[in-house]
């Protein structure tokens, strides 16, 4: 299946409508064919409500400014959609992803390869260095080293195979990826499928140098095991970081949120507030 068409095809249950090309586009239709089933109604699944307020991709121009931000990590890249994305935006800074999955590795690699600024290792991340084995679905944008529930089995996800990767700690590995860069300013993207805090966990001992971030929170949580927004945003605010937008992902039929992209900055990036502005 080709870009355009595999674009084309994500229509349903969005929360608002951007251009096929946008990353939100992609990520938060990845419920459609699961929650056309739920719903029992293509209608009802097909008029979903517009949002108001800010955008993620007007957020991210104006937190990107506010920092300076010239290095994107892209954990949990999948076949690429985030990176061009930033690119879309204007960010012509470095974009380093991580996937691990071989299939979807052999695409983003080469939706990369003619950018000299995107960077891609088939690699996971989490909170030791080790191997370990991954469930890989009928969905790629699934693909989790946790076991998918029965809420989402019983929309229809399906484990196809299980693959055995690499998994590295992010604090090992980035001093290397960024010894050619000065001033690492950096954003830092994580969307693992319900891993996202062993990822952070392994990288406490880099994110001094990691001005904002942003990490998929689950409000319903599709694996077993997996923490939800509460607990996330808990560990997220030990760790030093404020939210600075939360944006939904998907809904159900009943406009219940199922998962959020939940934007953070570091609080000694940016000090204490001086006033309160609209969004």
């Amino acid at each position: 299946m080709g870009e355009e068409e595999d674009f084309s095809s994500w229509s349903l249950c969005l929360l608002w409508r951007w251009p096929k090309t946008r990353y939100n586009h992609c990520v938060m239709s990845k419920f459609s064919g699961f929650l056309r089933r739920f719903s029992g109604s293509n209608e009802a699944a097909e008029t979903p409500p517009e949002p108001g307020g800010e955008r993620l991709e007007k957020h991210l121009q104006r937190l990107f400014a506010l920092l300076e931000i010239n290095c994107v990590l892209d954990v949990g890249a999948n076949r690429g959609q985030y990176g061009r994305f930033l690119r879309q935006l204007g960010f012509n800074g470095r974009i380093i992803s991580f996937e691990p999955v071989p299939g979807d590795y052999a695409v983003l690699r080469e939706t990369a390869v003619t950018d000299p600024d995107w960077q891609t290792h088939p690699i996971a991340l989490g909170d030791q260095e080790t191997d370990q084995r991954i469930n890989v679905t009928s969905d790629s944008l699934f693909n989790s080293f946790l076991q998918p529930n029965e809420f989402i089995i019983g929309q229809g996800l399906r484990i196809d195979e299980t693959a055995v990767v690499p998994v590295r700690r992010l604090d090992a590995l980035l001093p290397s990826l960024l010894a050619d860069l000065p001033d690492p300013r950096i954003y830092l993207k994580v969307d693992t499928q319900g891993y996202d805090l062993h990822v952070l966990t392994g990288a406490e001992g880099i994110l001094p140098q990691v001005l904002a971030l942003q990490s998929e929170v689950s409000a319903r949580p599709v694996y077993d095991e997996m923490p939800d927004y509460l607990e996330s945003i808990r560990f997220l605010n030990r760790l030093g970081y404020d939210i600075t937008g939360l944006f939904p992902i998907a809904r159900d039929n009943a406009l219940r949120v199922l998962e959020f992209d939940c934007v953070m900055v570091l609080g000694t990036a940016v000090g204490e507030s001086t006033g309160v502005y609209p969004p």
